[in-house]
C-alpha cells in the first residue's frame, strides 16, 4: 500500500544520507551531526558489537550540557541482534522521537536492553543499559541531574527494574500504556524471582517523580496493571506519581499523540541530591 511504500522510501533516504555522511566526515565531526543515528560499541559481556539508536537535537552544540532520555524498549525477542529487531524498522516511531528531541532540545537514546532466555534478573539487559550510558557520556556533555526513563508496554517493567536498584541515577520517569508485570513461566516457585520483582521494592521510587498515561479502553495493554500499580504506590505513602487516565481513546497505539507530554513532564524535574527520606 501507499503508506508502506512511502515508509520504505524514507528508510532508503535516511540510509543514503548516513552512508554519504560517514564517507565525508571524520569521527569527531560525526558526533556533532543532528538527527538520529545508529551507534555501535563492543560489549564487555561477550566482546560482541552491540548497537543502539541515538537522537541528537537540531540545535546541538558540543559545548552545551544536555538532558538524556532513555527509551526503555518493550520485549524485542531473545538472542537476536538489535539491527534485526522490529525496533529499527519502525520509522514512524524513530521520526516521532526525533521530532520531540528537536522540539525539547534533549538527547534521546534507545538501548537494546537485550535478554537471554526466560526473564530471570540475570542483568544482561541492565549491563547493556549502562554500557550504552557510558558510551554516550564519552561522546556527549550530559547533565547527570537530568537522566530520565520513558517507555510503554514492557518498557514500564524494565524501567522499574532499573529505578528501584539505581534511584540515585534517575531524575524522573514517564510512561504511556505501560505494563508493570512480567511473565516468568517458571513451573515451580522461585524465591530469587519473587524477591527481585521491582514491585517488592516500590518504596525505592520515593524520590523519583513518575507520570503514567493510560487509556481506559486500551485494547493492547489493558489499564488494570496501571490501576494496581497506583493502588500499591499510594498504599506505601508515596506521593510523587501523576496518573493521567485517558477517556475513550480508541487507537490501539497512541504514543505519538502523547509522547511530547512525557518529555515536558520530565524536564520539570531534576535529580534530588539530598532527599529528606530514603528507603533501602
Amino acid at each position: 500500500n501507499l503508506a508502506e511504500h512511502q515508509s520504505w522510501q524514507r528508510k532508503i533516504l535516511y540510509l543514503h544520507r548516513d552512508i554519504s555522511t560517514i564517507y565525508s566526515k571524520n569521527n569527531e565531526e560525526l558526533l556533532n551531526i543532528p538527527g538520529f543515528h545508529i551507534r555501535t560499541y563492543v560489549s564487555e559481556i561477550d566482546n560482541q558489537p552491540q548497537s543502539y539508536l541515538i537522537h541528537i537535537p537540531k540545535s546541538f552544540s558540543k559545548d552545551k550540557q544536555y538532558p538524556l532520555v532513555f527509551l526503555i524498549p518493550y520485549k524485542l525477542g531473545n538472542n537476536s541482534h538489535y539491527l534485526e529487531s522490529m525496533r529499527v524498522a519502525n520509522i514512524q516511531l524513530i521520526e516521532n522521537l526525533q521530532e520531540i528531541t528537536d522540539k525539547n532540545d534533549v538527547i534521546i537514546a534507545e538501548p537494546f536492553a537485550r535478554e537471554v532466555g526466560i526473564p530471570n534478573f540475570n542483568n544482561i539487559d541492565e549491563t547493556d543499559f549502562f554500557e550504552v550510558f557510558n558510551a554516550i557520556e564519552n561522546d556527549y556533555n550530559i547533565d547527570k541531574d537530568q537522566v530520565y526513563l520513558i517507555g510503554s508496554c514492557q518498557g514500564g517493567h524494565k524501567s522499574l527494574k532499573l529505578a528501584v536498584k539505581y534511584p540515585d541515577i534517575i531524575a524522573a520517569m514517564a510512561f504511556i500504556s505501560p505494563s508493570f508485570h512480567e511473565s516468568y513461566n517458571y513451573s515451580e516457585k522461585n524465591n530469587w524471582i519473587d524477591d527481585s520483582e521491582p514491585l517488592q521494592h516500590i518504596e525505592n521510587l520515593r524520590n523519583i517523580p513518575m507520570l503514567i498515561i493510560h487509556s481506559n479502553t486500551d485494547g493492547h495493554m489493558p489499564i488494570q496493571p496501571s490501576y494496581d500499580f497506583v493502588e500499591l504506590y499510594n498504599s506505601k505513602g508515596l506521593s510523587n506519581l501523576t496518573f493521567h487516565e485517558l477517556e475513550g481513546v480508541i487507537n490501539q497505539y497512541y504514543w505519538s499523540e502523547y509522547s511530547d507530554e512525557l518529555i515536558k513532564y520530565l524536564l520539570k524535574h531534576k535529580k534530588v541530591h539530598k532527599p529528606k527520606k530514603v528507603s533501602i
